[in-house]
């Protein structure tokens, strides 16, 4: 019971991680979003103006504003495959407790006991001996840090 107990106390901390990495995903989301309107709308206060120099003959007011227009049109491009790639990003759902429970508890029947930190913020396993190209390597352990998992990258 005391190992379930641990068991859920760090499947706790994961998500709390990942709730507050899929928190802050959603805010940069956001953020970003704001800055695309406002490209936007200074494209189209651009594109008002190349009209009207257009229409009183000022060609050379006109070359100066498609100039702008052409670089804003890159600048939003950029900008949106960016804004698309967060949003693929945050389409990810966070898991529920019991799967990640679930998953512990499979990691912990493969490699054995499951270590957490007096903070919370690391979570380890040691690994058996293993060999890797004929090497043998020795126990290696495996660290997860909770504050890295919620940086944005």
């Amino acid at each position: 019971m005391d190992e379930n107990k641990n068991l859920i106390r760090i499947a706790n901390c994961i998500l709390d991680a990942l709730v507050k990495l899929k928190e802050k995903q959603y805010l940069e989301l956001l953020n970003r979003l704001t800055n695309f309107t406002s490209q936007l709308q200074e494209l189209n206060g651009d594109c008002g103006k190349l009209g009207k120099a257009v229409s009183h003959g000022w060609y050379a007011a006109a070359q100066q504003f498609r100039s702008r227009v052409a670089r804003s049109l890159n600048d939003l491009s950029y900008t949106l495959q960016r804004n698309k790639q967060l949003v693929d990003v945050t389409e990810n759902n966070v898991p529920k407790l019991s799967v990640l429970l679930a998953d512990l508890k499979q990691l912990q029947a493969d490699c054995g006991d499951i270590g957490v930190d007096r903070d919370g913020n690391n979570i380890s396993i040691v690994t058996a001996r293993t060999e890797l190209n004929g090497v043998c390597r020795g126990p290696c352990k495996i660290q997860l840090r909770l504050k890295k998992l919620t940086d944005l990258r």
